[in-house]
């Protein structure tokens, strides 16, 4: 088999081909629904992509699915073609085409998944496209699409590519399967609207247009954030749902809280223990109240237990390490007078629905600021990084709709050689400039 990228040098038989994929491309972005080229392609009931035996172009409603592999079946006359998705957690972008009769596999410009992705995903689809039976005839059937939904294990990406997608056709009535993991909680009580139907692990080749649903838009639909907050309060414990009440007793009384995300795995910070009481300190001595510190911790997706393995431990093995942290924390604010609270190991619904309660944030930069500055997207925060993810001091993806979160500057940290990459710690001879910082931005923030 020939793997030829059409990006860098590509071979000049196959330089046309990625030019018209290019154009195709142009045609179409990934930010809403209905421009996108899955919008199109449901509305249309087939995807039209540019053909690679010609300067036309080929339309299908063929696909084929293997468990959560998929692909779109393109053919002309005698030759077949099958269209691959890359990753999932880029939104079903289609980024690579298996040519049968030649053997060759195109990587198309963009494409953002390795060579071994796809060809670990032909091994699972070939043997369904090798077959010598007549090739099914198509029908313009709203009844033969379907909507895929392919949970993700990221919550932040099945919210950004799924969730948001599905909130914009879930009076479509069009049948709607599900695949995979479901970090919130059951998504058919999520959208109990929607025209569910049984779950498939594969579908084989037929007269099925099969859309999987996923999109990344710019901004995430407030009656989205507004169903997500509702349908994580109803699923509250006992010991969840007293905390809520006890951090919204406090709020009405005249404080306030600030949530704080604790991280001891992947890429951290080293030192934050000591720069929030670097804070609260500088807050203290400019006489202003100081807060309740809410320290939040890893957060249990629905399914998963403690047995559960990221970063290399168990889940077990993590809150431990979370909760030694918020130990050297309250260690660090001693001399304070402030009340902390701890929200370690909840589960991820328990955890978002908690957020209602925050007047401000320091998280992590990525999924443990998700969990606040998306759902809740009115509440300000600042986050932090290592400068590699730091994007020139701007939230890459921001509140989509919601309040953007600041930026800590990254010269108050420096980069870790050690350990897993994007590591970092605070600098000890600039936390107090990185609390004068934070103590400007927390007035700011929350009395303005």
């Amino acid at each position: 088999m020939q793997v030829i990228h059409l990006n860098g040098e590509t071979p000049p038989e196959w330089e046309p081909f990625g030019q018209r994929w290019r154009q195709w491309r142009q045609r179409f972005d990934r930010r809403h629904w209905s421009s996108s080229w899955q919008g199109q392609a449901w509305l249309a009931g087939q995807l039209v992509f540019p053909s690679p035996w010609g300067d036309g172009e080929l339309a299908t409603q063929l696909s084929v699915r293997k468990g959560l592999v998929f692909g779109y079946v393109l053919h002309h006359r005698d030759r077949r073609a099958l269209l691959l998705p890359g990753w999932l957690g880029g939104g079903h972008e289609l980024e690579a085409l298996y040519l049968l009769r030649e053997q060759v596999l195109l990587l198309l410009p963009s494409s953002l998944a390795p060579a071994q992705w796809f060809l670990l995903a032909l091994a699972e689809l070939l043997p369904q496209l090798v077959t010598s039976k007549p090739w099914p005839e198509v029908r313009d059937d709203q009844r033969n699409r379907r909507l895929i939904l392919e949970g993700h294990p990221n919550f932040a990406h099945q919210l950004l590519n799924v969730l948001s997608a599905l909130e914009e056709l879930a009076d479509s009535q069009a049948p709607v399967q599900w695949l995979g993991q479901e970090p919130f909680g059951p998504v058919r009580a999520l959208h109990p609207s929607c025209n569910w139907c049984g779950s498939a692990d594969v579908m084989v080749l037929g007269e099925v247009f099969e859309l999987p649903l996923s999109q990344r838009p710019e901004r995430l639909p407030g009656a989205m954030r507004q169903r997500i907050r509702l349908f994580c309060e109803q699923r509250l414990g006992s010991s969840a749902h007293a905390l809520l009440d006890g951090l919204k007793a406090w709020r009405a009384g005249g404080g306030r809280v600030l949530w704080v995300s604790l991280k001891t795995r992947g890429a951290c910070a080293e030192g934050l223990p000591a720069l929030v009481a670097a804070w609260m300190r500088e807050l203290a001595q400019r006489g202003q109240p100081l807060p309740l510190l809410l320290l939040d911790g890893f957060s249990i997706q629905h399914g998963d237990t403690l047995a559960n393995h990221y970063y290399g431990s168990s889940v077990a093995e993590m809150l431990e390490e979370e909760r030694q942290q918020a130990g050297e924390i309250r260690a660090a604010l001693d001399g304070l007078e402030l009340p902390v609270q701890e929200a370690i190991g909840l589960d991820l619904a328990e955890s978002i629905a908690l957020g209602q309660a925050a007047d401000g944030y320091l998280c992590h930069q990525g999924t443990v600021q998700h969990k606040l500055g998306w759902c809740q997207e009115v509440v300000p925060g600042v986050v932090h990084s290592g400068s590699w993810r730091s994007r020139e001091g701007r939230h890459p993806w921001g509140g989509l709709g919601g309040l953007e979160p600041l930026w800590l500057p990254t010269h108050f940290s420096e980069d870790l050689e050690e350990g897993p990459r994007g590591r970092y710690r605070f600098c000890s001879d600039r936390l107090q400039d990185a609390a004068g910082w934070l103590a400007d931005q927390w007035h700011w923030r929350t009395d303005g």
